[in-house]
């Protein structure tokens, strides 16, 4: 039996996104890990510490990391000692929905062909399926799999250009992850240093190839409110969370708390039009330029 490490180094700034960090966690605490090594950060980081300690007893380790130096710094620092066959990075806004024990036959699949990485989320109905439909797969129990290599990632390429090869919604082999952890591409980073999204790489990123991919035979997890490229995949479309809040108001507030009050205040689907149009999207767009630059200072 393999083993597995639950990981994670989030940032909890609220307590919307603690409600829902509480809600997935619940999803799959029961989960055949040999430990949880979680860092978190923001206003809730004590709370949270609490409250998966409180969980998950000697099971957990928890701390509060955060350097300034960077996502992929801290992270770095947190797993080089972690030498298990698997790694599942956990995303707080990702709700499990299968049973937990299935994870064990999962990971059994993957150690067995020696699969270099797993997407755990964004099943997103037949989606997942249409983009690898023209690649020659080998069907497991649970999952499916292939090489991912420059050949059929021009394949995938022609019908779905803008595709990520590597999600960080992600069931890694622990070296391959640390693999990515420790390239410098893009050198010149796509986000802001103090998030993980550049753990994430697109379909033209072919430095990585290649490696042994697989998909999931059936939904893992699910995202509890981003319809990735408007298809009906959150569970709050599907009606199936609670909209407490707007999705602008959890993406803002994730960077900058300070503008809760004001979001909150947005009642009308107009309102929203125009906040979103006039602010949120141009405001984003350059941020993302300018902290780019600061990566490496």
């Amino acid at each position: 039996m393999s083993n597995l490490i639950i990981f994670s180094n989030f940032r909890i700034n609220d307590v919307e996104r603690f409600t829902r960090m509480k809600d997935s966690f619940h999803s799959f605490k029961s989960i055949n890990a040999t430990k949880w090594i979680i860092n978190v950060r923001g206003d809730y980081s004590k709370e949270v510490k609490k409250y998966l300690e409180d969980n998950l007893n000697d099971l957990v380790s928890v701390t509060e990391i955060q350097s300034g130096k960077g996502w992929f710094y801290d992270t770095k620092n947190l797993i080089k000692n972690i030498n298990s066959d698997y790694l599942l990075y956990w995303t707080e806004d990702h709700i499990s929905q299968i049973s937990s024990d299935k994870y064990t036959n999962i990971i059994d699949n993957m150690k067995s062909m020696d699969i270099d990485y797993l997407f755990l989320s964004w099943f997103i109905y037949d989606r997942m399926m249409n983009t690898y439909h023209s690649i020659k797969k080998n069907e497991m129990e649970h999952i499916s799999f292939f090489i991912l290599n420059k050949d059929t990632a021009k394949v995938i390429k022609e019908t779905n250009p803008e595709h990520y090869i590597i999600s960080a919604q992600g069931l890694f082999k622990t070296s391959f992850f640390k693999k990515i952890l420790n390239s410098k591409h893009p050198y010149l980073r796509r986000w802001h240093k103090e998030t993980p999204f550049d753990l994430e790489k697109k379909i033209t990123d072919i430095e990585f190839l290649p490696f042994k991919t697989a998909i999931p035979n059936y939904e893992l997890f699910a995202p509890i409110d981003d319809d990735m490229g408007g298809y009906p995949c959150s569970l709050q479309t599907r009606g199936l969370y609670p909209k407490r809040e707007i999705r602008e108001i959890t993406i803002t507030t994730y960077i900058n708390p300070k503008y809760i009050k004001l979001l909150k205040k947005i009642t009308t689907e107009k309102q929203r039009y125009i906040l979103e149009i006039s602010f949120i999207n141009p405001y984003f767009k350059i941020l993302k330029f300018i902290k780019r630059f600061s990566y490496h200072l």
